[in-house]
């Protein structure tokens, strides 16, 4: 089984745009792989399609980039306040 990491969004964006969202999306799930997963997947009917690593978010995709790009933000200040701390 083949499966597409990029979903179908070189469809309808650019491969720039493509990959910054690949990468921030990976950016996400690794620095929270759980609140990541649900801010992909917030409900039930967010469902990906056959073959695709994630839902196609076409008209939600504005708020999941704003949301992990929020996570990744709060993980790097979280880690910052430590360091100055210790």
């Amino acid at each position: 089984m083949t499966l597409s990491s990029t979903d179908n969004w070189l469809k309808s964006i650019s491969s720039y745009t493509t990959f910054y969202h690949l990468i921030l999306l990976l950016h996400g799930l690794h620095v929270n792989n759980e609140k990541a997963k649900i801010i992909l997947h917030p409900d039930k009917l967010t469902i990906a399609g056959p073959h695709f690593v994630w839902p196609s978010l076409s008209d939600k995709w504005i708020k999941v980039k704003v949301a992990t790009k929020d996570l990744i933000l709060a993980v790097g200040v979280q880690c910052t306040m430590n360091q100055l701390l210790s």
